[in-house]
C-alpha cells in the first residue's frame, strides 16, 4: 500500500507561489490487513497536533500531502477492526519513502531506490541468506615414495599432493535485529565445504634409483629402504572438511554522500573454523609384493578469529546494489596431527614395524578478510547475490612427510606440522530473503 501525505483539497489549490506549495510524501504499508485498509480509516496528525486527511492515489495507493514545502514528523492514525493504530512518523526529506510495517508498528525513511537497505540510524534488515560456495585452499604439498636422480635434481617424490585444493558447500546465514546500546543487530552464519584429490606416480625399473623414506627413524635407527632400479609404484589420496561458524553485531549504518544512496554497515564478529584432513598413501614395488609402505595421516586446524571492520554497499538503482567489506583479524590456531605408518619388507632383515608420530602446535597472528559482491533484486522480498571472498592467514597448517634420508638423518625432521602464510579465496551465489 503506498500513500501521499497531505490535504484533500489540493485538486482545488492552484500553486502559484511558495505560499501555496504542497509537498508530497510517499509512504508505504507491509504486513498483515495493509491491503484492506481505506483512504478514509486513515489520518495523519503533525506534530503541531494539524490533522491531515487521506485521500486515494491513481497508482494503487493512498495520496495525504503536506501543505508547504516540507514533511513534518507526527502520528499516523489508522482506524482499523480491533480498534486504532497509531503510529510514529518521521519527517523525511525528498527523494524519500516511508515505510510503515504494520506487524512490528516502525515507520522509518528510506531513500527511493534504496532495495534492501536501511536509512542511517535505523537496524539493519534482517535477511536470510542461502549461498553454493566455491572455496580454494592452500596447504603445503606433501609428496610419497622416493625417486632418486643424479647430478642437482636430488631426491622427490614419486607421488605429489599439490598445496592447492578446491572445495565446494553451502552457507546459511540470518540476521536479527536488536536494541543493545550501539549494536543494532545480529547476525550469524554457518558454512560447510569439502573435496577431495589424489596423486599417483611411477617409476619404471632400471630408470632410476628409488627408495622408501620413513616418517621417522626406524626401530634400528633406519631413515628409509633403498630399494637400488627395482621401480617403484606410489599413490597418494587426500580429503579436507571445513567447517565454519559465525556470530557477530552490527552498528546502526552510517550515511555516506548526499544522494542517499550509499551506506557503510560498522561490525564485529567471532568466527571459528575447523580443518580437518586425512592423507592416505601407499608406496610398493613391482619387483616384490611383500615389499611396501602404507600411512594413514590425520591434522585438524581449529582456527578462532576476532574480527572488525565494515561493509560498504552502494544501490546504483532500484534492482542492483554493489558492495564491498574490508576486515582486520586476529586469529588463534590450534593444530593436531596424528600419523600412522605401516613398514613392511619380507625379504629383509628389521624393516618391517609400525610408527606413530604425533605433534601439535598452537599460534596466534594476524589477518585479513575481504568480501565483494553484487545483489539483484527479483522480488521485493528476494534478489540474487554473487560475490567473491579472500582471506590472508598466518598460518595455515599442513604436513611435512620426509622424502629423503636427510630429511631425517641431516636435519632431524620426522613428519610433522607445518605453517604457511597463504590465502584462502571463493566465490558464492545465492537468494537473499527479506523479510
Amino acid at each position: 500500500m503506498r500513500f501521499l501525505l497531505g490535504i484533500p483539497t489540493v485538486a482545488a489549490i492552484s500553486i502559484t507561489s511558495a505560499a501555496w506549495a504542497i509537498y508530497g510524501q510517499p509512504v508505504t504499508i507491509t504486513g498483515e490487513g495493509a491491503d484492506e485498509i481505506p483512504a478514509q480509516s486513515i489520518t495523519f496528525i503533525t506534530s503541531t497536533g494539524t490533522e491531515v486527511p487521506v485521500e486515494e492515489d491513481d497508482d494503487d495507493g493512498f495520496i495525504i500531502l503536506f501543505p508547504g514545502d516540507f514533511a513534518t514528523s507526527g502520528q499516523l492514525r489508522i482506524d482499523m477492526p480491533g480498534g486504532p493504530r497509531l503510529i510514529d512518523i518521521p519527517a523525511a526529506g525528498p527523494g524519500e519513502t516511508i515505510h510503515i510495517d504494520l506487524d512490528t508498528g516502525m515507520a522509518v525513511s528510506r531513500p527511493d531506490g534504496m532495495f534492501g537497505m536501511p536509512s542511517a540510524g535505523e537496524p539493519a534488515p534482517s535477511p536470510i541468506s542461502i549461498f553454493y560456495e566455491s572455496i580454494s585452499l592452500d596447504q603445503p604439498a606433501i609428496g610419497f615414495g622416493t625417486m632418486i636422480e643424479g647430478g642437482s635434481s636430488g631426491e622427490t617424490p614419486v607421488a605429489a599432493l599439490d598445496g592447492a585444493l578446491d572445495l565446494t558447500g553451502g552457507t546459511f546465514q540470518g540476521g536479527l535485529p536488536i536494541d543493545a546500546g550501539p549494536a543494532q543487530f545480529f547476525f550469524f552464519s554457518y558454512s560447510q565445504a569439502d573435496g577431495s584429490d589424489d596423486a599417483q606416480g611411477s617409476v619404471a625399473p632400471s630408470a632410476y634409483d628409488v627408495a622408501i623414506a620413513y616418517q621417522d627413524f626406524s626401530p634400528s635407527d633406519s631413515t628409509g629402504l633403498f630399494l637400488g632400479p627395482l621401480g617403484l609404484d606410489a599413490w597418494a589420496r587426500r580429503s579436507v572438511d571445513v567447517t565454519n561458524f559465525k556470530i557477530g553485531l552490527g552498528g546502526a549504518p552510517i550515511e555516506l554522500g548526499t544522494d542517499g544512496r550509499s551506506r557503510l554497515y560498522p561490525g564485529i564478529f567471532i568466527d571459528r573454523a575447523t580443518i580437518d584432513t586425512n592423507i592416505q598413501s601407499q608406496v610398493t614395488t613391482p619387483a616384490y609384493n611383500d615389499i611396501y609402505q602404507q600411512t594413514d595421516l590425520n591434522f585438524e586446524q581449529v582456527l578462532t578469529a576476532f574480527g572488525f571492520g565494515a561493509t560498504y554497499i552502494r544501490a546504483l538503482n532500484d534492482v542492483l546494489s554493489v558492495g564491498f567489506g574490508t576486515y582486520g583479524l586476529l586469529v588463534n590456531s590450534e593444530t593436531d596431527m596424528s600419523s600412522m605408518q605401516m613398514n613392511v619388507c619380507g625379504v629383509c632383515s628389521g624393516a618391517t614395524f609400525d610408527s606413530a608420530v604425533y605433534d601439535s602446535q598452537d599460534s596466534t597472528s594476524l589477518g585479513f578478510k575481504g568480501n565483494a559482491f553484487m545483489d539483484f533484486r527479483i522480488t521485493d522480498n528476494v534478489s540474487l547475490t554473487v560475490g567473491g571472498h579472500a582471506t590472508f592467514l598466518n598460518p595455515v597448517a599442513g604436513v611435512f612427510m620426509p622424502v629423503s634420508g636427510d630429511d631425517l638423518f641431516v636435519d632431524n625432521r620426522p613428519v610433522q606440522i607445518v605453517e604457511d602464510s597463504d590465502w584462502i579465496t571463493g566465490g558464492r551465489i545465492g537468494l537473499r530473503l527479506r523479510f
